[in-house]
């Protein structure tokens, strides 16, 4: 998979989220909280290198938006099946 992330050209917060939904948009709902985070690692220019280059807080934040979309992704999935999506 080509690396497309350059997390210094991510600075502003509304570029981050976007992109990290974007990434986390097209896992499968049913991927686990930490393969989810390790593709969206992966997809950083230099992959692990890049992310252990971080401060520690901004790491945190990544992983934590990477988590939070999974999870209403996961919730979206469980009302549409349920039927309760548009009522």
């Amino acid at each position: 998979m080509a690396r497309f992330l350059s997390w210094t050209d991510l600075k502003p917060k509304e570029g981050i989220m976007r992109v990290i939904n974007q990434i986390v948009d097209r896992q499968h709902f049913g991927d686990s909280h930490r393969r989810v985070i390790a593709h969206v690692i992966s997809c950083l220019v230099e992959g692990y290198a890049t992310f252990k280059a971080m401060p520690r807080v901004e790491r945190r934040e990544l992983m934590a938006a990477a988590i939070k979309r999974h999870t209403a992704n996961r919730n979206l999935y469980r009302q549409t099946i349920l039927g309760r999506v548009g009522f």
